[in-house]
């Protein structure tokens, strides 16, 4: 009988354990290279290079149609521990000014896809970013 009562007392700690465990995001898992794109209305795709440490190296925007880059981000992403992701850019438009852009939005780390909206210029958008390899 106290085994049995010891065993329904651990019980709540090892779920507790085996949830926080699953949901333990983090800045690192988005090390390397990903591609997003608009689910909505606007038909740019970018590809991102991400350190470990969550900082844009490289990017691409670009008009997938005719492949030619419309701007560029410069920022860095951050993961917390429930996978929420938060990043804020700088929007550099090849042909005009820069702006500023943020991105929230859920990571699954196992999909290696990111889903959330991208504010440009106060225009919120859904947009999903898939990981090609890291």
């Amino acid at each position: 009988m106290k085994t049995l009562a010891a065993a329904l007392l651990a019980l709540p700690l090892v779920l507790a354990a085996g949830t926080a465990d699953a949901a333990d995001c983090k800045t690192k898992f988005l090390t390397g290279v990903w591609v997003g794109h608009a689910t909505v209305q606007v038909d740019y795709y970018c590809l991102i290079q991400v350190k470990q440490n969550g900082w844009i190296t490289r990017t691409s925007c670009f008009n997938p149609k005719t492949l030619q880059p419309v701007a560029t981000l410069e920022g860095r992403f951050t993961v917390d521990h429930a996978c929420k992701v938060t990043a804020a850019f700088e929007f550099k438009y090849t042909t005009g000014p820069s702006t500023d852009a943020k991105f929230k939005g859920k990571l699954d780390p196992e999909k290696g896809l990111m889903s959330g909206d991208f504010v440009v210029l106060g225009a919120s958008e859904a947009y999903r970013f898939s990981q090609q390899w890291n």
